[in-house]
């Protein structure tokens, strides 16, 4: 029995999808406090992290692609208010005073872990650093 001709039409082909891009190179750069030198790694292209973490496929319908808002990578790069926090921790004796090799630390958002950092130079035993973004995370825990 030959089957009606809507039955033998074939599916369009589905829209081609662009490959992930590609996780940025990491870069160093030299963050000088007080006698002390942070050689912090980051993301070497905030452009390309910016990518990374937005891409999403097209949907079908669309050949537009969506920019989450939960995917922007606020741990990629060195924030004033981490400089500022590894300075006190670093500059103000009192504060010094306080890190012993008896001194756990955490850093709640850590970011790129300058403060955690800071606070294992100061003499701090045990320093953990903790952030939403396992990316994140790991280049914190190479700076510490």
């Amino acid at each position: 029995i030959p089957r009606p001709p809507a039955l033998m039409t074939a599916l369009p082909a589905p829209p081609s999808t662009p490959p992930r891009p590609r996780l940025p190179a990491l870069a160093s750069t030299a963050v000088p406090i007080g006698d002390r030198t942070f050689h912090i790694l980051h993301p070497a292209s905030q452009d390309e992290l910016l990518e990374f973490y937005c891409y999403q496929p097209p949907e079908p319908s669309t050949s537009a692609y969506s920019f989450p808002a939960d995917s922007i990578p606020y741990w990629g790069i060195i924030w004033s208010a981490s400089l500022a926090l590894a300075s006190h921790i670093l500059l103000t004796p009192r504060i010094t005073s306080l890190f012993s090799p008896s001194a756990s630390v955490v850093e709640l958002g850590a970011g790129l872990g300058l403060g955690a950092a800071a606070a294992a130079a100061a003499g701090a035993g045990l320093v953990t650093v903790t952030d939403v973004d396992e990316l994140g995370l790991e280049v914190a825990g190479r700076n510490v």
